[in-house]
């Protein structure tokens, strides 16, 4: 039994989960503009812990490219 048509579908919004977030993301700004590059990369495997190495590398090759842009 799905949603009647015409009705709005709402989503609980965990507010504790999107205050964590806000916090690794702007951790992780400040990362790039220090040009940490350690620091970086461990917010990045504490927020997705389930990366392949592939994937990591390619996040670290993404973010010498923008210190390179700079």
């Amino acid at each position: 039994m799905g949603r009647r048509p015409g009705t709005r579908g709402t989503q609980h919004i965990d507010k504790e989960k999107a205050r964590k977030e806000r916090e690794v993301m702007d951790a992780m700004r400040m990362a790039i503009d220090c040009g940490d590059e350690e620091g970086f990369l461990e917010l990045v495997k504490q927020a997705k812990p389930n990366l392949t190495r592939a994937e990591l590398l390619s996040v670290q090759n993404q973010f010498r490219s923008v210190l390179r842009n700079r």
